[in-house]
C-alpha cells in the first residue's frame, strides 16, 4: 500500500483539528455549559427533605449530592409521582461527568449520583436519604448528565459506549486534541509552504 501524499496527510490532519474543535465546541456549548447553569441554579436541601418539582413527560432528572453519604455511596434516592408511579432511580457506573469534568461543576463537592425520567407529565416528589442512618449529605435536582443511549464502535459497533461516557471523554480530549495539532499543522505547512517558494521538497507530515 502506498503512503499518501504529504500534502493529503496535512489536509488529513488540518481536517481532524478542525473536526475536533467542533466536536469540543458544540459539546460545551450544547451540554457542558447547560449542565453547569443548572447545577449553579439549584437549591441545596439536607438528605432526608423531600422535593417537589413538575416535569414534562420524559423529561430527565439528575440528582446531585455532597457529603459523606454521596461520597460512600450509601444515600438512597426514591421518586414517586403525584399518580402514585415510582420511576426508576439509575446509578451509572461507567466513565461520566465526575471522573473528567469534575473541575466545571459549580458547587464544591457536588457530584452526580443518581437520575431519573418522567414516565409522563405532573408533580413529583424525590427524597433521598441515608440508607444506614448515619451519614448527612446535601442533595439538588438539575439537568442529568447521564445522557441515555449508546454508541457502538469497534468492528461492525460490537463495543457499545453509554453516550454520556463519550461526552464525558470527547468534551475533554476533543479541545485538548483540537489545540495540540493547531501548531503541529500550522508549522508543517508553512514549511511545505516556504519549500515551495523555495523550489525544493516540501518536508513530508
Amino acid at each position: 500500500m502506498r503512503p499518501l501524499p504529504s500534502r493529503d496527510r496535512r489536509w488529513l490532519g488540518w481536517m481532524a483539528c478542525a473536526l475536533s474543535a467542533a466536536l469540543g465546541l458544540g459539546l460545551w456549548l450544547f451540554w457542558v455549559l447547560p449542565i453547569r447553569a443548572s447545577v449553579a441554579d439549584a437549591a441545596p436541601v439536607p438528605s432526608g427533605t423531600s422535593v417537589s418539582l413538575r416535569l414534562a413527560d420524559g423529561q430527565r432528572v439528575g440528582i446531585w449530592a455532597a457529603g459523606r453519604g454521596a461520597i460512600l455511596g450509601t444515600l438512597d434516592c426514591s421518586v414517586r409521582s403525584g399518580e402514585g408511579e415510582t420511576p426508576s432511580v439509575h446509578r451509572v457506573r461507567e466513565l461520566n461527568w465526575n471522573d473528567t469534568l469534575w473541575w466545571v461543576t459549580p458547587r464544591h463537592g457536588f457530584e452526580s449520583y443518581a437520575g431519573f425520567t418522567a414516565g409522563r407529565a405532573g408533580d413529583y416528589v424525590v427524597s433521598c436519604a441515608d440508607g444506614i442512618g448515619a451519614y448527612e449529605a446535601d442533595v439538588l435536582l438539575a439537568k442529568d448528565p447521564s445522557t441515555p443511549g449508546w454508541l457502538g464502535l469497534g468492528r461492525g459497533g460490537s463495543a457499545d459506549f453509554r453516550l454520556s461516557s463519550a461526552f464525558a471523554f470527547s468534551a475533554v480530549m476533543a479541545p485538548l486534541l483540537a489545540v495540540l495539532l493547531l501548531p503541529i499543522m500550522a508549522a508543517q505547512t508553512l514549511r511545505a509552504r516556504r519549500a515551495a517558494r523555495g523550489g525544493g521538497r516540501p518536508s513530508s507530515f
